[in-house]
């Protein structure tokens, strides 16, 4: 399963989501859980009835279409494979490129207009995909790449959990808990650690985890609730207001876009 996040402002946008995170979220969650599920009832499947032939896993679910469905239901199988992926590339791509010109660029230049940011947004896109197809060609193991992503991504986790549960963190202690706690996570994985002999890599990451939380939470009491932002620490107004100018001025945005 994979997660996009995006970011919206304004009361009207709170509302109007609301649905998609209320019955409609919840019904996607089950969705995803159970493919989720299924999925690895398929791995598992899969090794069984392959056995020793199965010297690279990353083919298990390709071995395994082959081995027991028809050439028609493979190739309609395949299909929904690079629906499915094409269509993951598109909102990885444009999810990043959009945070990035509605985030960074703002904050670089703030005198832009809405027509510049869309433009750096595409150039985003352009690099992102690049680097994608760089990657793509250059790594090996599908499966180690995804182990490495999760083991450096998990010193990001507790900045995560704490942009809703906790509202004493500071940006800087956020910040600063992703860095630290990825970067040791990636540092022991790559040099593993002489009083850890024998731990696989990947485990590597609840060290990250923890050290980012440690961070997090330090930094944060050290920084003192001043440092939180004032939007951030009053709760959100949903009675209308200026979220409406915020609905309007994204419609106007969505019309400009012509690819």
């Amino acid at each position: 399963m994979s997660l996009t996040l995006q970011t919206g402002a304004g009361e009207a946008v709170t509302r109007e989501t609301f649905w998609l995170i209320g019955p409609v979220g919840k019904a996607l969650f089950y969705f995803l859980a159970a493919l989720a599920i299924a999925v690895l009832v398929y791995g598992v499947y899969a090794r069984f009835v392959l056995g020793p032939g199965l010297d690279n896993p990353d083919l298990a679910f390709a071995l395994l279409t082959d081995e027991l469905l028809p050439a028609w239901v493979a190739g309609l199988v395949a299909a929904s494979i690079i629906a499915g992926s094409m269509s993951t590339a598109d909102s990885k791509m444009l999810g990043p490129s959009t945070l990035i010109a509605n985030e960074f660029y703002q904050m670089f230049w703030p005198d832009r207009d809405d027509v510049d940011r869309l433009l750096g947004a595409r150039v985003v896109v352009v690099l992102y995909a690049i680097a994608a197809l760089i990657s793509a060609v250059t790594i090996q193991s599908i499966v180690t790449s995804i182990l490495v992503y999760l083991t450096v991504g998990m010193g990001a986790i507790p900045a995560f959990v704490a942009s809703f549960a906790w509202k004493r963190a500071t940006p800087n202690a956020a910040f600063v808990s992703m860095v630290g706690g990825g970067g040791l996570a990636a540092v022991l994985a790559l040099w593993p650690p002489q009083f850890l002999p024998g731990m696989p890599t990947y485990y590597m990451g609840w060290f990250g985890l923890a050290f980012g939380t440690i961070l997090l939470i330090g930094i944060s009491l050290f920084e003192g609730e001043e440092k939180v932002p004032h939007s951030f620490r009053e709760p959100a107004v949903t009675d209308g207001g200026d979220g409406h100018q915020e609905v309007e001025r994204a419609r106007n945005l969505v019309n400009m876009v012509h690819y």
